[in-house]
């Protein structure tokens, strides 16, 4: 009789506890609950598949604008350096402190409102100067301790300086550099080429970049 009763008592509960998931109130809401779940599931997946997508289109994207922007600074640093080479040329062929006058009457020099071309002698005092307002000014310029160049004093080659701030008008510039010779092929100074940073950033484009990207050069020193 106690099996008995346990067992009624057992089958009692489990048809009790069947009716009441059935019963409006307890499977309405638990419908909802699951069709809920199921809902939010899809819509998770859904959102980390388009998440995916984004940050791939994405990082093509910013590969093909930094390659595009690399081309841009390759042909601008070749600009430079070709400037370089023919003020470093007219110079070692007889033109001397002439060189920059010569080469700007000719329109053989970059652009004055972008660029300052200058030369220097062997005791790194500014000699002339596409750049200069003041013939004293300029006398007294000295720039032996800038890295660009004693590079230059070891070996003659395409140098760049490290970013430095303009004194005068805290601009930040970056400086090219290359050797001078006289003609025993001794050091006689370096020609340098000084330009804002900005110009190498000028062509950020929000529309590509947004407001929290980022374009700039980075040097081997990692600068």
């Amino acid at each position: 009789m106690t099996v008995n009763t346990a067992e009624s008592d057992e089958s009692m509960a489990s048809g009790s506890w069947r009716q009441k998931i059935t019963e409006p109130y307890v499977l309405f809401p638990s419908l909802a609950v699951l069709l809920l779940g199921i809902l939010w599931g899809t819509t998770w997946n859904l959102i980390q598949v388009e998440r995916s997508t984004a940050e791939m289109a994405a990082a093509s994207s910013a590969g093909e604008l930094a390659e595009t922007y690399e081309a841009q600074v390759v042909r601008a640093l070749r600009e430079i350096d070709q400037t370089l080479k023919v003020v470093k040329y007219a110079y070692e062929k007889g033109e001397e402190q002439q060189a920059l006058t010569n080469l700007a009457a000719r329109e053989l020099l970059l652009p004055d409102f972008l660029f300052v071309v200058s030369m220097t002698d062997k005791a790194g005092y500014v000699r002339a100067s596409t750049g200069a307002t003041d013939a004293a000014e300029m006398s007294v310029a000295n720039v032996a301790n800038e890295d660009y160049f004693r590079l230059q004093l070891d070996e003659d080659g395409f140098a760049i300086g490290r970013p430095r701030q303009d004194d005068s008008s805290g601009e930040w510039q970056l400086v090219f550099s290359r050797g001078l010779a006289d003609p025993d092929g001794e050091f006689a100074g370096i020609v340098m080429v000084s330009v804002g940073i900005d110009y190498f950033v000028s062509g950020y484009d929000i529309a590509k970049l947004g407001q929290q990207g980022l374009l700039g050069l980075l040097g081997t020193d990692g600068v």
